[in-house]
């Protein structure tokens, strides 16, 4: 049997990639209705370039602070990210847009390290039952982050997809 922690973290894990794929979902199309001509993908291209400039570095902080503070950071920047986000797609701010996004996918760069954190956690026969889990967990996340872009997209009925960030800063 896996323990709480494990669980916990296939439980972050699918709320992380649940938020990925929301953000991916939605944020190429408010690049469209927000950006100057020919600029709508740049917020798209800067969440992956937040992503992969933080994946070394988060790893490297974890093993300097640990896992636990490190996760706390990265969900700091996450819901900083999504909050910005939110405030940058209700005032139609491109450029705040795109600093949000970065910063969304600086928060995804940490998650990364959430399969490691579980083998951390689990026996050493368990390890591999561990990581399934928590990349199982992104099952979840295939179903859950783009129906929530539709559930959603009209939560906020004068600005299209506001929705998404206000339920991205829950997740």
């Amino acid at each position: 049997m896996l323990g709480i922690v494990v669980w916990g973290l296939a439980l972050g894990q699918a709320l992380l990639i649940t938020g990925n794929i929301l953000l991916v979902s939605v944020t190429a199309l408010i690049g469209q209705s927000i950006a100057p001509q020919g600029l709508a993908t740049v917020p798209v291209a800067l969440q992956f370039l937040g992503l992969m400039s933080s994946t070394l570095p988060a790893a490297l902080l974890m093993g300097r602070l640990g896992r636990k503070k490190g996760f706390l950071l990265g969900n700091v920047v996450g819901v900083i990210g999504a909050g910005l986000a939110f405030y940058a797609v209700s005032e139609s701010l491109f450029l705040l847009f795109c600093l949000s996004t970065f910063l969304l996918g600086i928060a995804i760069g940490f998650g990364q390290q959430y399969r490691f954190a579980a083998t951390e956690h689990a026996p050493s026969h368990k390890a591999p039952q561990a990581i399934s889990l928590i990349m199982g967990a992104g099952v979840i996340a295939a179903v859950l982050g783009p129906n929530m872009a539709i559930w959603f997209e009209y939560l906020f009925p004068d600005v299209q997809y506001l929705g998404a960030f206000a339920v991205l800063f829950v997740l």
